[in-house]
C-alpha cells in the first residue's frame, strides 16, 4: 500500500474513481501509472493506493521512503453513485488487486457479500476489515491454499442479489457477466486496462461496447456490464 497526501484542490472521490502517479526524478515525464483508489478522506487529504510489485514502475513505487514527493492526477474517469446501485443485497465480485476499487463504493452499501478470489492466500488484501463489513466472505485460491480450490467464479449464487460489481481479470469478468446475463441480473464492471495519458486523449484503453469504442479512463473505468461486447 502506498499513502500520500492528496493536494489540497482535491476534496472529492467518487467510488471506482482512479489517479495516475509518477516520481518526478524516475519515472517518464509523460507516462503515468494508472491505479484504483483505495481510500481517500476528504478532511485529512489522505489517498492511499494498493499495487502489486510486477515492472520496474512498481518496484521503484515500493523502495520509496516517507516525505517523497510524488505527482497526481486525481480523480480521474467515471465512478460509480451509490444511488446508481438497485436497493437491496449486492454481490461483490474481486479478483486479485481488483479489489482496491471496491472499498469505497463498500462504503455506502449496507448489505452485501463478497466473493474474493486470488493466486495464494499470501495475496488476499485487508481480510479482517471486509470481513467485519461483508455480510458472508466467499474464497478461492489458484493453488488450493484457502477457501474454494480454483476460480471465484465457481462459488457464486447469484440469484439472491438484487445487483452486483466486478472488478478483476478479464477473463474473470466476462464469466461473471456471462453468468449475471442468464438470470437479467443487473450488473457493473469495473475494467482495468493499460493507458499512458489517463485523460481521454491518447485512445490507447479503449473497449468495444453496444455504443462503440469508449475509453476507460474517461468512459469508463465503471461499465454496464451488458454494454461491453466480451
Amino acid at each position: 500500500m502506498l499513502t500520500f497526501e492528496a493536494p489540497l484542490d482535491l476534496t472529492t472521490v467518487n467510488p471506482c474513481q482512479f489517479l495516475t502517479i509518477s516520481l518526478p526524478d524516475i519515472s517518464p515525464p509523460f507516462i503515468k501509472k494508472p491505479f484504483s483508489i483505495y481510500h481517500f478522506d476528504p478532511k485529512t487529504r489522505i489517498i492511499s493506493i494498493i499495487y502489486r510489485v510486477i515492472g520496474k514502475g512498481t518496484a521503484n513505487f515500493s523502495r520509496q521512503t516517507k516525505d517523497k514527493r510524488v505527482t497526481v492526477l486525481a480523480p480521474l474517469g467515471n465512478g460509480i453513485k451509490p444511488s446508481e446501485l438497485p436497493p437491496g443485497k449486492l454481490a461483490f465480485v474481486a479478483g486479485g488487486i481488483g479489489i482496491a476499487s471496491l472499498n469505497l463504493i463498500s462504503q455506502h452499501i449496507s448489505e452485501f457479500d463478497l466473493y474474493y478470489g486470488a493466486r495464494t492466500q499470501t495475496e488476499f488484501i485487508d481480510l479482517p476489515s471486509w470481513n467485519n463489513r461483508a455480510m458472508r466472505v466467499f474464497l478461492s485460491t489458484d493453488d488450493h491454499s484457502v477457501g474454494h480450490p480454483g476460480v471465484i467464479t465457481e462459488v457464486l449464487k447469484l440469484d439472491q442479489y438484487t445487483g452486483l460489481i466486478a472488478c478483476g481479470p478479464h477473463i474473470m469478468l466476462k464469466k461473471v457477466s456471462e453468468l449475471c446475463k442468464k438470470i437479467d441480473l443487473p450488473h457493473w464492471v469495473i475494467l482495468e486496462e493499460y493507458m499512458a495519458c489517463g485523460m481521454g486523449v491518447c485512445m490507447g484503453c479503449v473497449v468495444n461496447t453496444t455504443s462503440g469504442y469508449q475509453r476507460v479512463c474517461k468512459e469508463g473505468p465503471v461499465f454496464n456490464g451488458t454494454d461491453i461486447i466480451w
